[in-house]
């Protein structure tokens, strides 16, 4: 079964010269790549065309890039890249992870199984723990990660939760390459004046666990809004998953 990885990114070129190269040697048609700019100021557009221009034009390479300004939000980035998926099975990929060969197979076997899997170490410190694997049914049926969560901290936890809850999770063997290294300095930039990592995900945790006994596992379907660039055409994602295209992006929704 084809697979989308689904990757979002923001500010982050420095990981993401490292390991995209790297996977797309092995992430080949018929699966694919997909890649939201969330709003990044450190050139990573220009990277992206100038390097792996072939990649988006054979449809390896799936590019979205956001162009009104959105403050960071893991849950909302991470729904955005998974909702431009094409494929049926869908794996969520932090820019700082590697796909090897074996890691592919390894998720290969899941997709074909139509499993809900995580490829995980047991290790919280690792970088793996939000390497999750679902087919794409499963992903709208639950909502995907919780936007009414705060911006950064616990979503992948609340994510697995509802999954587990609702489907139940296979663990997999663990990735064969470790991600490129950051700090929880690196993980807050874009939101460390208003909250501190601790605080915000404390704060999740509670929420997770809350609404989860309260509303259940499943989320209503309420994706925020998106006006941007789609492998090199404007166009505005809104919040049902449907693509407006540039002669009709001006009567489509505003975020």
């Amino acid at each position: 079964m084809p697979i989308s990885f689904c990757v979002t990114c923001r500010n982050r070129l420095w990981q993401l010269r490292q390991t995209l190269h790297e996977n797309l040697k092995v992430i080949k048609r018929p699966h694919e790549i997909c890649l939201a700019d969330y709003g990044s100021s450190d050139g990573l557009k220009d990277y992206i065309w100038r390097e792996f221009r072939p990649f988006i034009e054979n449809s390896t390479l799936v590019f979205f890039e956001v162009q009104n300004e959105v403050p960071w939000s893991s849950p909302k980035s991470k729904n955005l890249s998974h909702r431009l998926a094409s494929n049926d099975y869908l794996f969520n990929l932090d820019a700082d992870n590697f796909v090897t060969q074996r890691d592919l197979e390894i998720i290969q076997a899941g997709a074909s199984a139509k499993k809900v899997i995580q490829q995980w170490d047991g290790d919280l410190k690792s970088g793996a723990y939000g390497r999750i694997g679902m087919p794409a049914e499963v992903f709208y049926d639950v909502g995907g990660y919780d936007e009414g969560l705060l911006p950064l901290g616990a979503e992948d936890v609340d994510f697995l939760a509802r999954l587990q809850a609702s489907y139940g999770i296979q663990r997999v063997p663990p990735p064969e390459r470790g991600p490129v290294q950051n700090t929880n300095s690196d993980r807050v930039q874009e939101v460390a004046n208003k909250n501190s990592w601790d605080r915000m995900n404390g704060l999740n945790l509670q929420i997770s666990v809350t609404k989860l006994e309260l509303d259940g596992p499943k989320r209503p379907l309420a994706f925020s809004t998106y006006k941007g660039v789609l492998n090199g055409t404007p166009c505005v994602i809104d919040g049902l998953g449907n693509i407006w295209g540039l002669d009709d992006a001006a009567s489509a929704p505003e975020r």
